[in-house]
């Protein structure tokens, strides 16, 4: 099967009102403070994910199904703490979460869940940061910095803060739309 004949998937966590809000703002401030638009030209909500998948045209149905038996499991209500702004390799600053946390082993159980779920039917697709065994949840506050915009942005990061899980949603990535929201 051809890349044409499929499309990634991801699936994310969804957050209050307010966090959301707050957040969207953040992002503007750094798109403004370094220079780079690059997260906001993507036009996704405020969102962590917890895994992508390749998903073969032919599968959605089969996708919805999967993503609802999922949503099952997920919690609404439940408080992320996020602990510090972080960064990776100095092309990325984002809200990272303590692995000592509950918060940390919530998202690990749910992780681990959709993969279980999901990798038996479908390919995991750029997962670098979201397989099982290398997860790391975070929330991207600007991506794809250059050194100088990188250097602008983490000296003028905000505190960490906390969040309450309000929907998961199932989104096409490229281009960007969300499908289903539970």
């Amino acid at each position: 099967m051809s890349k044409s004949d499929c499309s990634t998937y991801a699936v994310s966590l969804s957050f209050d009102a307010s966090f959301s809000s707050s957040l969207s703002s953040l992002v503007q401030s750094f798109a403004r403070v370094t220079g780079n638009r690059t997260l906001l030209e993507k036009n996704a909500p405020v969102h962590l994910t917890l895994g992508m998948f390749h998903v073969p045209d032919g599968k959605i149905l089969e996708l919805k199904r999967l993503f609802e038996e999922f949503c099952a499991s997920v919690k609404k209500g439940s408080t992320l703490d996020f602990c510090s702004t972080d960064s990776f390799k100095q092309k990325v600053i984002f809200l990272s979460i303590d692995k000592a946390s509950s918060s940390f082993e919530m998202l690990k159980k749910l992780n681990a869940h959709l993969h279980d779920l999901f990798l038996p039917h479908f390919e995991a697709g750029a997962n670098r940061n979201y397989l099982p065994e290398v997860f790391f949840p975070h929330v991207a506050l600007a991506v794809k910095l250059s050194p100088e915009q990188f250097e602008k942005g983490i000296n003028w990061a905000h505190p960490p803060a906390s969040a309450e899980i309000q929907a998961v949603s199932l989104a096409r990535c490229h281009p960007y739309e969300e499908i289903a929201r539970h």
